[in-house]
């Protein structure tokens, strides 16, 4: 029988080698014209396989979590509590570097305009909201299925 160190690695490496071989599915299958041209359904091919690949990721790497015992568990979930707090947090700085043109000073080369900026800040603040809205879904949960 396999020991559940060695499961919690196979499936962590079946959740990263599945999602990325389903994320290079649509440019394998419709080659790369149909990524260069923007076409809607290469579009919604794209975004479909991004999809999948994300709950094949999150499905394995769950059955990995299973594997570990409670001091690892709840190890994992404190480093990921504070460390993506603190990852945010440490963030900041460079966000507003970036976006009052810091890339484009250090190297003229780096474009920069209005449209680029508001693409990045665009970029980051999805990011910020969708990480807040996981926490808040998931606290949720946790406080419904703990009563």
């Amino acid at each position: 029988m396999v020991d559940r160190r060695a499961k919690r690695w196979v499936f962590t490496a079946v959740a990263v080698l599945g999602a990325l071989a389903l994320m290079v599915l649509p440019n394998l299958i419709a080659g790369p014209a149909a990524a260069a041209g923007g076409e809607g359904g290469h579009i919604l091919r794209v975004t479909a396989a991004a999809l999948l690949a994300t709950v094949w990721g999150l499905g394995f790497t769950i059955l990995a979590f299973r594997q570990e015992d409670e001091f690892v568990q709840q190890g994992s979930k404190y480093a990921w509590y504070w460390g993506a707090a603190g990852g945010v947090v440490a963030s900041a700085p460079i966000y507003v570097f970036v976006r009052a043109g810091g890339l484009h000073w250090l190297d003229p080369a780096i474009p920069f305009s209005r449209e680029l900026g508001k693409a990045f800040a665009l970029g980051y603040g999805l990011l910020l909201v969708a990480q807040l809205l996981g926490f808040l879904a998931v606290l949720a949960f946790w406080k419904v299925t703990r009563r």
